[in-house]
């Protein structure tokens, strides 16, 4: 039974303009019989495929990365020559960018995106206009003053971020930070006046400083108790 299903388009490049190129420079020496990771082994895994990627989108390799004959022209052309090349490379790659009712010299950002929508989604679609813009510049298309750059990602924006509360001072000592009480009426009992300049317990101190504390409490209710009773 035939498939009605029609097949999906490959993504276009969507690596960074400048490793693409540079790239295609550094086959300038010699370009090899067999374009594959041994001869990309100063880029990343994930630049490695997305350069392998756009050779083939472009038919500059076949599905086994062997050379067509369109790569060497193309890495040793220079000026004018390279320019041409260059348009060759976007026309062949680029079809829907040419048919109208799309016009390249008069779309918005919005429109450009739309048509890279129909072979690519999410983040990929602006990644794809990122490599396009500086490819279209230096192949010497008039493109529309209405295309700024590649449209933002969705919430790009950054978000604002809280404004950090000031860290509470560390505790040195079981009464560090705390302000001093008031002094106590006269007519305080021994116990009040005592508990009144001693500074109150909080549970979010460090261990060693609650056990300091108790220490310290437990000691300041001895010398109560000794002085209570020698004044009895």
């Amino acid at each position: 039974m035939a498939d009605d299903k029609q097949e999906r388009q490959p993504a276009p490049p969507y690596i960074a303009h400048k490793t693409f190129k540079s790239f295609l420079s550094s086959l300038k020496v010699a370009i090899p019989s067999r374009i594959d990771r041994s001869v990309m082994t100063t880029y990343s895994g994930a630049v490695q495929t997305q350069i392998t990627h756009a050779l083939r989108y472009f038919n500059l390799i076949d599905s086994n990365g062997h050379p067509t004959d369109k790569l060497a022209p193309l890495v040793h052309s220079e000026g004018a020559e390279h320019q041409k090349l260059l348009k060759e490379l976007v026309h062949s790659g680029y079809p829907m960018l040419f048919v109208a009712p799309f016009d390249l010299t008069k779309a918005t950002s919005a429109q450009l995106a739309e048509q890279f929508a129909k072979m690519a989604t999410g983040e990929t679609v602006r990644k794809c206009i990122t490599f396009l813009l500086p490819l279209l510049k230096e192949a010497g298309f008039a493109v529309s003053p209405h295309i700024k750059g590649a449209p933002k990602r969705n919430g790009s924006s950054k978000p604002r971020k809280p404004k950090a509360s000031a860290p509470p001072a560390p505790a040195t000592d079981a009464g560090a930070g705390t302000p001093p009480p008031p002094s106590p009426p006269a007519v305080m009992g021994w116990s009040e006046l005592l508990l009144s300049k001693f500074p109150s317990f909080d549970p979010s101190w460090p261990d060693d400083v609650k056990a300091r504390w108790f220490d310290s409490f437990e000691k300041l209710m001895q010398s109560g108790q000794a002085a209570k009773g020698g004044t009895t």
